[in-house]
């Protein structure tokens, strides 16, 4: 039978059984492959005195369905008549057999008067048999010609898989020996150019005192996309494009720490602006990833393509590496840069606020010292306070005011002094100062003030700038009141701190933090499993499963 299409075939087996081997009438049922279904595909002849409404079907005990489910032999109106199943068929024809063709449907041959012969029911299920063949013959070819298709696309994808691969592998000498920060986003939007869809791409940063995005490097034809973007460094005024909306894909890289891809940027949210400028530059697609080091983020790459699932997963993948690679570059350019003006900065603020650690240090009768901050998931901090308790006080009195003030614990009370833990709510101007990528260095209360001064220390990563215009512009009644830069310990490893404290869990720090403050690691100890337990609220075995953990991730730190 010569037809190239299953349509084609399922046509010429009706004309063929109505015209040339003279049956009132046949059909031709074929198993749509996406959905499952059993549906009409021919029926004939036209003008026939029955013309039924060929229903479609999918499961069910239809004597069609069951000729195509069991696929063994042919099913006649007599003997289905028996189980009472003819339906359809039954009001339509006098007579009827419906002859299985394989995987791929059902044949039908009917009359509305007298009955079919056996000699025609062997004529019907011959034609069948050689419909089931050129059917099936359609189909491998079908196969195969979709096998060939997705092989094409597959080694397509590979093909333009190794050359991202092969220009990232050229970005990485250059990022690595760029000297500026600047300099290594620029070359990166320069180099993505060369990939073949790519129309632009930038790289985007948050503004922290404005929490706007702004936009640090660029290349491509994107200018009126970005339009509405201002540039790092720029005065930003908060009146640019409107991030209630869902926020670019660059945004949402930077937020998740992870890739966003947007396939097809006609079925992104229509009231996200960038979909409109996307689109009327000829932005098809999106794909951006975050430019990360260790747990500092410097922004994200976001690259516009002019088509339609512009990048597939792996391609993405590979786009995300480059977005690590060029965040270590950063991350080494800031170290350095760290290194060359003597190490870490020391920032002191004047906070001239109330808060809970100042009216207790000014209502205490002792110098206080602040030892270490535990941050806690509510986004309140336990921060440790050390009491000096000299001959010349009263510690009895000293302790007594301690465990008079709301939210105060005494962890330990020993010849060192009076170790107590005082709750900082999130809003305190301490605990904001410390979330923002700061470690607490000291806090000091002013005499006959309830004034203190703050002293963090910035890691390398952390801009000064950047990080002073975010903390003077969210917390009133703070002034930066010096600046000075630590010098390197050259004989420790900065990154073992880091590394250690991203290992261990909140909790698990919370636990060390606790017991060290509480000196029940003193010999002799100064707290037992108990009263440490009782401090953080849990069960002492808890207690001892995080001591025993963190210890471990430390010990391995030391010794793997």
């Amino acid at each position: 039978m010569a037809a190239e299409t299953a349509a084609a075939v399922a046509e010429r087996a009706v004309t063929t059984a109505t015209d040339d081997l003279e049956f009132p009438y046949a059909a031709v049922f074929t198993r749509d492959r996406g959905t499952g279904d059993l549906a009409p595909a021919a029926r004939g002849p036209a003008g026939s005195d029955a013309d039924p409404t060929l229903p479609t079907l999918s499961g069910g005990d239809d004597p069609v369905w069951t000729a195509f489910a069991d696929r063994t032999e042919r099913v006649d109106a007599g003997s289905d008549r028996e189980r009472g199943s003819g339906g359809w068929l039954d009001e339509a024809f006098a007579d009827w057999t419906l002859c299985p063709l394989g995987r791929q449907g059902v044949f039908l041959v009917a009359t509305t008067r007298g009955s079919l012969s056996d000699t025609r029911r062997t004529l019907a299920e011959t034609w069948a048999a050689n419909t089931r063949q050129a059917l099936e013959q359609i189909a491998r070819t079908r196969n195969l010609r979709d096998r060939d298709r997705e092989l094409e696309q597959q080694n397509e994808r590979l093909s333009r898989l190794d050359r991202i691969n092969r220009l990232i592998r050229s970005i990485t000498p250059a990022v690595v020996g760029a000297d500026s920060h600047a300099e290594v986003e620029t070359e990166v939007c320069r180099r993505l150019l060369r990939i073949d869809r790519v129309n632009g791409a930038w790289v985007a940063d948050v503004d922290l005192p404005t929490d706007r995005t702004v936009r640090r490097a660029s290349a491509g034809d994107i200018d009126d996309y970005l339009s509405t973007v201002p540039p790092a460094g720029s005065e930003v005024d908060g009146t640019g494009p409107d991030e209630s909306a869902p926020p670019t894909p660059a945004r949402q890289a930077y937020e998740s720490r992870s890739p966003v891809s947007v396939a097809d940027l006609v079925t992104a949210d229509a009231g996200a602006w960038w979909r409109d400028r996307g689109l009327r530059g000829g932005t098809n697609s999106i794909v951006a990833v975050p430019v990360v080091h260790e747990s500092t983020r410097f922004g994200a790459i976001e690259v516009h393509l002019d088509r339609p699932q512009g990048m597939v997963e792996d391609e993405v993948d590979a786009l995300a590496e480059l977005g690590v690679t060029i965040g270590h570059a950063i991350g080494a350019i800031r170290q350095r840069d760290a290194l060359l003006s003597g190490g870490s900065t020391e920032l002191t603020f004047l906070v001239d606020a109330e808060s809970a650690l100042s009216r207790f240090a000014t209502e205490v009768d002792a110098p206080t010292s602040v030892t270490d901050i535990s941050h806690h998931d509510d986004g309140t901090c336990m921060v440790f306070v050390t009491l000096e308790v000299d001959a010349d006080r009263d510690r009895d009195r000293v302790e007594a005011q301690v465990r008079e003030r709301p939210g105060v614990s005494v962890l330990r009370n020993d010849t060192t002094g009076i170790t107590c833990t005082v709750t900082v709510g999130s809003e305190s101007p301490i605990r904001r100062l410390v979330s923002h990528g700061a470690a607490l260095q000291d806090v000091a209360v002013r005499p006959d003030s309830e004034a203190v001064t703050v002293t963090v220390q910035l890691p390398y990563e952390v801009g000064v700038r950047e990080y002073v215009a975010a903390v003077t512009d969210a917390i009133d009644g703070v002034e930066l009141v010096a600046k000075r830069y630590r010098s390197v310990d050259w004989q420790s490893d900065p990154t073992v701190a880091a590394t250690v404290d991203a290992r261990l869990t909140d909790r698990q720090r919370e636990t060390l933090q606790t017991a060290f403050h509480a000196g029940y690691f003193d010999w002799p100890r100064s707290a037992d499993a108990d009263t440490v337990a009782a401090e953080l609220g849990i069960a002492q075995s808890t207690l001892s499963q995080h001591l025993r953990t963190a210890e471990r991730k430390l010990l391995e730190e030391l010794f793997s």
